[in-house]
């Protein structure tokens, strides 16, 4: 069930962010889902989501260099809004401080 949650993950959290779809699914409850995923990895199934969407989204941004807007749209946020609060409780920062603190690591790396 882990191995099948990842894959579905992986192949649908530019969609959906939510354990109900995924336990649906996968034909099990959102709680169990969770139960397994605590079992294999220490985080629940929506901490997996949130970082699976994250992970995403820090590539949009700076691998395919789209802007904070396009990167909503392309992960299926209602608003951008809606998408700067969700990275900012998920890594704490802004879109901007995230971005800045990438390209400032890069420019490190060169020197």
């Amino acid at each position: 069930i882990y191995c099948k949650f990842l894959t579905a993950l992986n192949k649908h959290s530019q969609e959906h962010r939510d354990v109900q779809y995924y336990a649906k699914l996968l034909k099990i409850s959102s709680k169990y889902l969770s139960f397994i995923c605590i079992g294999y990895s220490m985080k629940n199934a929506s901490t997996w989501i949130d970082e699976s969407v994250i992970q995403k989204a820090k590539t949009l941004m700076t691998v395919r260099k789209y802007n904070t807007q396009q990167t909503s749209e392309i992960l299926h946020f209602p608003a951008v809004s809606c998408y700067r609060r969700f990275f900012k409780r998920v890594t704490g920062m802004t879109t901007g401080e995230y971005l800045n603190s990438f390209w400032k690591d890069i420019q490190t790396r060169r020197v």
